[in-house]
């Protein structure tokens, strides 16, 4: 072969390799969605709501000298699984108010307001632990026989997990109007298990 037919020859076998590798791309780019948003995606469920900051106990001094709407995010958060599963404390159903002076009554905080997250254990619920892998948090998260309150906003504040997909997750917030938090706003997780869910 003279240099000119060498010339052409590489030419066409660059473009055919081009043309293979944009095919490639192409069939690719079709499960690019799927790679992207790989990981636990679960539907939300159902929980009651129920606002710290409502007028019915927003003033409602808690175990030290703040309100249930200055800190009781955690504690509001337990409420809503209580009242979500029938939990009736002293005959009443659950909501932040009633909660509150059950756990006064019931050695439920400690250290002034400081929840103690195995004070409704009595009830069915077995307090896990604390995670802090976000994988970890969302497996639980998509367990049926697990409830999570996602500690957020740096670690000053606590909401209940209800589903998650790729890396919101969508909540009930008790201190603020929001439905979803992101992976990178998690900063750890309180764990119940509860068979009947």
């Amino acid at each position: 072969k003279n240099q000119e037919h060498i010339h052409i020859d590489t030419e066409m076998k660059a473009t055919l390799a081009l043309f293979i590798t944009l095919g490639l791309f192409a069939h690719a780019s079709a499960f690019l969605p799927f790679l992207m948003f790989e990981g636990e995606t679960c539907e939300p469920r159902e929980y009651s709501y129920f606002s710290q900051c409502d007028t019915r106990w927003k003033n409602n001094i808690m175990a030290g000298t703040e309100t249930i709407c200055e800190v009781g995010c955690l504690m509001s958060s337990v409420s809503m699984v209580l009242n979500t599963f029938n939990i009736e404390l002293n005959g009443q159903d659950s909501n932040p108010g009633v909660l509150n002076k059950w756990l006064q009554a019931n050695h439920g905080y400690a250290d002034g307001d400081l929840y103690v997250w195995a004070a409704i254990e009595q009830f069915g619920f077995s307090y896990q632990g604390k995670l802090t892998d976000i994988d970890a948090i969302k497996e639980a998260v998509c367990d049926e026989s697990k409830i999570v309150i996602l500690n957020v906003m740096h670690g000053h504040h606590w909401v209940l997990a209800r589903g998650v997909e790729g890396e919101t997750f969508t909540i009930n917030d008790p201190g603020f109007n929001k439905t979803t938090y992101t992976s990178s706003d998690i900063v750890q997780a309180g764990v119940y298990s509860h068979l009947e869910f």
